[in-house]
């Protein structure tokens, strides 16, 4: 693909034929298989934990109109999201006290390639008791 590509409509006509696919990316295995065996990358949430914090309490809340909309890029089957995700809502909700607005509606966008386990992230999401839907 050329880079004027790129830059124009060319790559949103590409069909599922097209995406490139790995059987082989432990992400994309299914079952659970990448939550299961991506604790050393979950351990790294701990260095940007107060980054996503000093982030948040910079942001004038009063500036935002209908939801605050929190994404998640690349995040294969959920389980190192939760925490990153969890944060973020709790310290959205502290600054919006801080600054008298009694609630916010918050939503959260998961994204990664067409061939993610969506399945396992689902379910971790709904049904984890780290997730964030449970504070």
């Amino acid at each position: 693909m050329s880079s004027e590509n790129l830059c124009g409509k060319d790559h949103m006509n590409q069909t599922d034929a097209n995406v490139p696919r790995s059987d082989d990316e432990e992400h994309m295995l299914g079952h659970g298989f990448y939550n299961k065996h991506s604790h050393e990358q979950g351990k790294a949430n701990t260095y940007g934990l107060p980054l996503i914090v000093e982030a948040i309490n910079q942001i004038d809340l009063r500036q935002i109109r209908d939801e605050f909309r929190i994404a998640d890029y690349g995040s294969a089957q959920g389980q190192n999201s939760l925490l990153p995700m969890k944060t973020a809502i709790a310290q959205i909700k502290t600054v919006a006290a801080k600054s008298g607005r009694t609630a916010i509606p918050i939503s959260v966008t998961h994204t990664d390639l067409p061939t993610n386990d969506w399945t396992t992230l689902f379910q971790t999401v709904l049904f984890s008791p780290d997730s964030y839907l449970t504070g």
